[in-house]
């Protein structure tokens, strides 16, 4: 589906203000396939393989973590984050 251009700047800065407001630097997104309107809704990625995790600062970039290598350079084209990286061996930890 196509947004309006507006529309990754409006969502992630609800949840910065709503982080702001309530004094945290950074936000965790973790999503599964059981679970993965978060991260899609974030992201506008769409999770295919096993799970993604989202780090979101207050100020800066965010970055995008997935675990298959081969699920990349979709992440990147329908996605709205440019800083993908690949994860596979700490996935959970780096979810917390």
């Amino acid at each position: 589906m196509k947004y309006p251009k507006e529309e990754p700047s409006r969502r992630l800065g609800a949840v910065r203000a709503a982080m702001d407001q309530a004094g945290l630097d950074s936000l965790i997104v973790y999503s599964t396939q059981w679970k993965l309107e978060a991260i899609h809704y974030l992201t506008n990625y769409r999770l295919l393989g096993d799970d993604a995790c989202l780090l979101l600062p207050l100020s800066g970039e965010p970055v995008l973590y997935i675990r298959e290598a081969w699920d990349r350079s979709r992440a990147l084209a329908e996605g709205w984050i440019a800083d993908v990286r690949v994860e596979s061996d700490r996935m959970l930890t780096a979810a917390g």
